[in-house]
């Protein structure tokens, strides 16, 4: 895969599609790396109707350089995007992403909004419930690790050593980070996803999400889906203007159950993303001025342009 230096570290990225296609990003979930199940047969679909679609293992991911530094790994990530996009020629492009994605695409089109052309995002994390499993998961094992056997243990960990696996510069590029180094970046972006009364998106302050200009789509959570809450994708819709909340196109306990199969070992749960196409390719083709209302086509919200009369 080909890769290009940006902020520092080496980043690895595909791109799927003809030259000529509507230039789109979609940032994958978790950390996992561009070949998570799902991801590219999402991107195939979305080539096969035109689009230019730019996968990427994001920093801390698959095979790019560990990066760390930034408010959060989010807005970290963001600013890579912003400069992958520019260099490779693709800006301004549709940014769209799921669950961890979807943070990090949100950050994108918020501080950088000159790369963003639209803005989709499904899976959104939201609550206490969640930001605490992302705490869990993303932070403290890191932290747990340094304060018990230093930046040698933190090396030890599943996820940093199978990033060494997947690229050896990144055993040296931690160990010159070294243990203070990791602590101060873990310890300040554990503080994002402590849950904050203004904070819908971990480490955003929500009026902040009202200078996203680029027209936005959000696929809702599921009836039942702690991970990404109904709630946090209506209050999503709320702060950012004439933004469109659409349902999801599996069913209300989709997340639950592909968890449950992938726990069976039956699959992965982002194996249903492939659905999110066909909202993602109507959303594109839509004018690109901002939107107040929603209407309803074949089941598919669409959006309203607003009138010069609306309120802003």
């Amino acid at each position: 895969m080909p890769s290009i230096e940006i902020q520092g570290g080496e980043v690895v990225y595909d791109i799927v599609g003809a030259a000529d296609g509507q230039p789109i990003v979609v940032s994958t979930g978790g950390r996992f790396d561009m070949d998570v199940p799902g991801l590219r047969p999402l991107a195939e679909r979305l080539a096969q109707d035109g689009m230019r679609v730019l996968l990427w293992d994001r920093p801390n991911c698959g095979a790019s350089d560990v990066q760390f530094w930034g408010a959060s790994e989010s807005h970290m990530r963001a600013a890579v995007l912003a400069e992958l996009l520019a260099r490779l020629g693709m800006a301004p492009a549709v940014i769209a992403g799921g669950s961890s994605g979807a943070r990090d695409s949100i950050i994108t089109a918020m501080d950088h909004p000159e790369v963003a052309s639209r803005l989709i995002v499904w899976s959104t994390s939201g609550g206490i419930y969640a930001l605490m499993r992302l705490a869990n998961v993303y932070v403290v094992p890191t932290l747990e690790a340094l304060n018990m056997g230093g930046i040698d243990a933190a090396l030890e960990l599943a996820h940093w050593s199978d990033r060494i696996k997947a690229n050896p510069r990144n055993h040296d590029r931690m160990l010159e980070l070294g243990t203070d180094g990791l602590r101060d970046v873990m310890h300040r972006w554990l503080g994002a996803y402590v849950p904050k009364p203004g904070q819908l998106i971990p480490g955003v302050l929500d009026e902040d999400l009202g200078r996203i200009a680029a027209p936005t789509m959000i696929i809702r959570g599921g009836e039942l889906d702690l991970d990404h809450p109904k709630r946090t994708s209506l209050e999503l819709q709320c702060l950012i203007g004439g933004s469109v909340l659409v349902d999801p196109p599996w069913p209300e306990d989709g997340w639950e159950r592909s968890l449950e199969a992938a726990y069976r070992g039956e699959g992965h749960p982002f194996d249903s993303w492939p659905l999110v196409a066909e909202p993602i390719l109507r959303f594109s083709q839509q004018s690109s001025q901002k939107t107040s209302a929603i209407n309803f086509v074949d089941g598919v919200a669409v959006p309203t342009p607003r009138t010069t009369g609306d309120m802003t």
